[in-house]
């Protein structure tokens, strides 16, 4: 990076410590809006005290110390604050490796205190319970010692098997024999047999159900080829958790270290700790998300949606230093062989590759080699000291998704601190949620805008789950994109209050979603005025999606609806599930009269050209008619396309009928009245006028009487398309009909 420092510049490693810090406050800010009954701010706050800061900040949770201090310095300031020694090691910004020289870059003495005393929580009570679920399949030559392992450390153990063709039920079996009822349980997943693909969703649900059913204390879901460490050495697992729980949290995260074999010396059944002594932290970003261990509650956690990698719980609260996960993969190269070429690669289920899932063994192939050169790897007795911020945190590492904690964003701000001779930071952090600076920002953006009111908790969790997925496959896919997410609030209260937005906002990490917007108006603005409202912070997206909050994305979505904006295309269409639109298209070109704007993409020269939706006329309903009818006027097209699928919320009655409410019916009927004014059909406004004055639905004549209001005002629309070359009134949907609900 052009102007940075080195990555074993004093500067860089100041720069690691301040993202440190940044890390845990973010981590520390407690999921709900007023946080725990009694919680006190500084229970939350985290200093950073550099080398000449002479004493701690009063009134923390955590303070990281950066530099070398006096001899009894450390003692004193304990003694005076009541913090408690809990790390020390080395700030060393950069990986770890060598890089070609004989002597490694030391980095800056780094010593972290917090109000987490060990030695003043209480000794774990013996009924204390901790459930391991473990999913396996052919891992025969390690899980007996995982399970001995997890079992001596008073932990129980439920095998959910994906039913393994190699010894890996039998052993498991035994050791369920020799140890008892309850100690470990086998179960073959799924129950009906052995399936032609391997459904990690599926899975996870059922993973989900054990956990909800356990009446465990705490749960961990373990793979078979993982040992599980607390970030103090001496701890066992099952004390550690207590004492997490003991401390107010009740989810711990994980760091992850891949172990790499250098040679084919592993036997099967062997000793993996002593085994193998190479290794590299976490190399994707989904590593940086771990999420595997948690105190369940009364509420079912879910985690399928996120490949298990978060648990989603609104009351959440994530131990802020990692646990370790030290995963061995691959044994020896007849083993990477076989596991990754033989069995899964052939066994991934299409369907979540298309989501995304299951791409990290693509490059691998016949004549790959499984065996790593230790030159590239770090040796495994170097962590816990030399690399001790990207150990308890993952802060510094290249692919860590999370704003302003990457390797980049390290280089960045040591690179600004030493443009600006500024000192390095010291004092109290603040966490910045999203709007931390991106140390590069991809080349395309794409906007997602979405108008709430009165959205409930569910419904916009469900929207927000959709939207994550979908924002994740596409930046994954497409490298050169960026997503950016508006949300416009019409709600009398605001939807989101306090801290939630931030909730909102941090949900975003890692999906290549560079910020996310929200703006309570304070009014009822309608659809189309608050989307405009929202269109003119659009900025340099090349195309926008509006959005409804009643709707669930599927994972390829925005991949599909982007696809579909092709030369001469201004507006695409999704498909809306589970009840179609009735309107026609062209099955070969997919042009339509018009797209709802429930979800459609709409490109960035249609908002240049045809300015958006028309808000002195329309407040709810044939505002998207009309924004598409305008657009085909200026020479676009406007198009379905059947592959970008969203679910909508929309419900039937008893007699699978579509029940509109008294809202929806006036509005619907007065946009109806509108857009005939518009598109220059007079008689159809008289026609209008005389059936809805003797409808027998009250809303009706109101309707008619707001239009006539209008009219005398002169507030009409002035009218276009007097051809009727767009225009299209043959039916009740403003196009022709592929079928009819109603009949």
């Amino acid at each position: 990076m052009s102007g940075s420092p080195p990555a074993g510049s004093d500067a860089a490693h100041r720069a690691l410590a301040a993202a440190f810090v940044r890390y845990l406050e973010r981590v520390l800010a407690d999921p709900r809006a007023d946080g725990r009954p009694g919680q006190r701010r500084e229970e939350r706050r985290v200093a950073l005290v550099s080398s000449g800061d002479d004493r701690l900040p009063d009134d923390v949770a955590i303070a990281v110390v950066v530099g070398d201090r006096q001899p009894g310095w450390l003692d004193a300031e304990q003694a005076r604050t009541g913090l408690a020694l809990q790390f020390t090691g080395r700030a060393l910004a950069g990986d770890g490796h060598r890089h070609g020289h004989d002597d490694p870059p030391e980095g800056l003495p780094l010593t972290v205190l917090d109000r987490f005393d060990l030695g003043a929580v209480p000794a774990t009570p013996p009924g204390y319970d901790v459930l391991a679920i473990v999913t396996t399949y052919n891992e025969a030559d390690v899980v007996g010692g995982l399970v001995d392992r997890l079992v001596s450390g008073g932990l129980r153990v439920h095998v959910v098997d994906n039913w393994s063709d190699d010894a890996t039920p039998g052993i498991v079996a035994g050791r369920a024999a020799r140890l008892g009822p309850g100690r470990v349980v086998l179960e073959r997943f799924p129950v009906e047999g052995p399936s032609p693909h391997f459904e990690l969703e599926r899975l996870l649900r059922r993973v989900e159900e054990i956990a909800h059913a356990s009446g465990a204390d705490w749960v961990v879901h373990h793979d078979a080829d993982e040992i599980r460490e607390p970030p103090w050495p001496v701890v066992s697992l099952r004390d550690a958790f207590f004492a997490v729980e003991h401390w107010g949290f009740d989810c711990v995260d994980h760091t992850v270290v891949n172990f790499v074999p250098v040679d084919d010396s592993f036997e099967p059944g062997g000793d993996l700790a002593a085994s193998f002594s190479w290794c590299a932290l976490g190399d994707s970003p989904g590593h940086f998300l771990q999420q595997k261990a948690w105190k369940p509650s009364a509420a079912p956690v879910v985690m399928a949606s996120t490949g298990g990698h978060e648990i989603v719980a609104s009351t959440r609260r994530v131990f802020p230093y990692k646990f370790l996960t030290r995963h061995y993969p691959i044994r020896s190269q007849a083993h990477g062989e076989r596991k990754i070429l033989g069995e899964r690669q052939r066994r991934f289920s299409p369907a979540e590759r298309a989501r995304g899932w299951h791409l990290h063994y693509d490059h691998l192939g016949d004549g790959s080699s499984f065996l790593g050169d230790p030159a590239e790897l770090l040796p495994f007795a170097e962590l816990e000291h030399r690399l001790l911020v990207q150990r308890l945190s993952g802060v510094g590492l290249a692919s860590n998704p999370f704003p302003g904690e990457s390797a980049d964003a390290v280089a960045d701000a040591a690179a600004s601190t030493t443009t600006s001779h500024e000192p390095a930071g010291h004092g109290t952090a603040t966490g910045t949620g999203v709007a931390t600076p991106v140390a590069s920002r991809p080349a395309r953006l794409l906007r997602i805008q979405t108008v709430l009111f009165d959205t409930p908790e569910p419904v916009l969790a469900r929207y927000l789950r959709g939207l994550r997925q979908a924002a994740s496959l596409l930046t994954a896919t497409r490298p050169e994109y960026a997503v950016e997410v508006a949300l416009g609030d019409c709600s009398a209260t605001p939807v989101l209050v306090d801290d939630a937005i931030e909730r909102v906002r941090w949900g975003f990490t890692g999906t290549g979603t560079t910020a996310v917007y929200y703006d309570a108006f304070g009014a009822n603005l309608g659809h189309g005025g608050a989307q405009q409202r929202l269109f003119t912070g659009r900025g340099a997206a090349e195309a926008v999606v509006v959005l409804n909050p009643d709707t669930c994305a599927s994972p390829r979505l925005l991949l599909e609806l982007l696809d579909g904006l092709t030369d001469g295309v201004g507006i695409v269409e999704a498909r809306h599930l589970p009840l179609e639109h009735q309107k026609a298209y062209d099955p070969v070109t997919g042009d339509t009269s018009w797209a709802s704007g429930a979800c459609s993409l709409v490109g960035a020269a249609v908002l240049d050209s045809v300015g958006g939706y028309d808000t002195d006329a329309f407040f709810l309903y044939c505002d998207d008619v009309d924004l598409s009818w305008r657009t085909r006027l200026a020479g676009f097209r406007v198009v379905h396309r059947p592959t970008a699928v969203v679910f909508h919320d929309k419900r039937l009655s008893a007699a699978a009928e579509q029940v509109p409410s008294e809202h929806e019916r006036y509005h619907s009927g007065l946009a109806s009245l509108l857009l005939y004014a518009k598109y220059s059909r007079p008689d159809l406004v008289a026609t209008g006028l005389d059936a809805f004055d003797t409808s027998p639905d009250p809303v009706h004549p109101r309707a008619a009487d707001e239009l006539r209001r209008r009219r005398d005002a002169g507030l009409l629309p002035t009218p276009i398309d007097p051809g009727g070359t767009v225009a299209d009134f043959s039916t009740y949907a403003y196009a022709p009909l592929r079928f009819d609900y109603a009949r």
